[in-house]
């Protein structure tokens, strides 16, 4: 699914259960090198470009912030390039024996 700079998305698993273990992928359309699936930057991440007299912040990367029994949050950093799409797994882990 696209997910676009900036953006914050809530998606619905309706699991009903919080012993999840989650597992997000990025996938970059290049122009040169086709598409490129990778976990860059997961997490999110900053940076600080100093270009003479101006400094930048940079935020880049993916991140999820929020899980419950029925939905994650996710949010796309407002610089990144990388995470044009993403793909969310989400799988109920099992009692322990």
């Amino acid at each position: 699914m696209e997910i676009l700079q900036g953006q914050i998305l809530i998606l619905q698993h309706n699991l009903e259960s919080q012993e999840l273990f989650v597992y997000v992928l990025g996938k970059l359309e290049h122009p040169t090198y086709g598409d490129i699936t990778h976990q860059d930057y997961f997490g999110g991440d900053h940076f600080v470009d100093e270009i003479e007299l101006y400094i930048t912040t940079n935020f880049v990367g993916v991140q999820w912030d929020t899980l419950n029994s029925n939905e994650i949050r996710l949010h796309r950093m407002t610089n990144d390039s990388l995470w044009q799409y993403i793909r969310v797994l989400i799988w109920e882990l099992p009692p322990p024996p």
